[in-house]
């Protein structure tokens, strides 16, 4: 439910106040994941994301270098964010397709032959998370514990849109990153990167199809 954390494999939720502004009731949607907790799948479908003065709408955040958030396969499709940000990361996998289209985009990964091919095993005694036809103001995926990485062998985000906030990616260790059918821009101008991935992120193979226009999401 919205304005609630879950401390994963946990069901029940604690009321979040946010800092951000703590006279309202929160419409946050955090999931805090300790270390070496392993899920087999984690999905958004079909959400509504943003609230006026929000930095984030979609965050995904390990705690450091060595204690990542690991994922097999992320997959975004169907979605639209303001800005999208990638750092402090490896990524195996890059495959963007035609459909993907950026007011704006910069990859100045460093590429490196010694990034992981990240391969998440069995599913057996995983947790899995599910969320679908909601209007939140953000999404937190958080790690909160070090001495491991958090495991997801499939992550996807299908149909998940936000009008202001962006998606922003840290601590990461990526298989496979797909992106089809997403839209990116906060301003229309193609001359200033809505997308970004930092030199901070090592990366093997890179399939990119961007197109670029003046996106403007609003």
């Amino acid at each position: 439910m919205v304005g609630a954390s879950y401390d994963a494999p946990s069901m029940i939720g604690n009321p979040v106040v946010d800092r951000e502004f703590p006279a309202d009731r929160s419409q946050t949607l955090q999931i805090n994941v300790p270390a070496n907790l392993r899920l087999d799948k984690v999905t958004f479908t079909n959400i509504n994301l943003g609230k006026a003065g929000i930095t984030d709408a979609f965050q995904i955040t390990g705690t450091s270098t060595s204690d990542m958030i690991t994922i097999d396969t992320l997959t975004i499709k169907n979605s639209e964010f303001p800005t999208m940000d990638f750092a402090n990361g490896d990524i195996y996998e890059i495959t963007a397709t035609t459909d993907v289209v950026a007011a704006g985009h910069t990859f100045e990964m460093t590429m490196a032959s010694t990034t992981n091919d990240v391969v998440i095993g069995s599913g057996r005694g995983a947790t899995s998370y599910v969320a679908k036809d909601m209007t939140v103001d953000r999404i937190i995926l958080n790690q909160t514990t070090t001495g491991g990485d958090v495991l997801i062998d499939e992550m996807t985000l299908d149909g998940v849109r936000a009008w202001t906030g962006a998606f922003n990616a840290d601590y990461f260790e990526i298989g496979r990153l797909v992106l089809e059918g997403v839209r990116i821009g906060d301003d229309g101008d193609i001359n200033s990167a809505d997308f970004v991935i930092h030199s901070s992120v090592s990366v093997n193979t890179v399939a990119d199809s961007i197109r670029e226009e003046p996106v403007y999401i609003r």
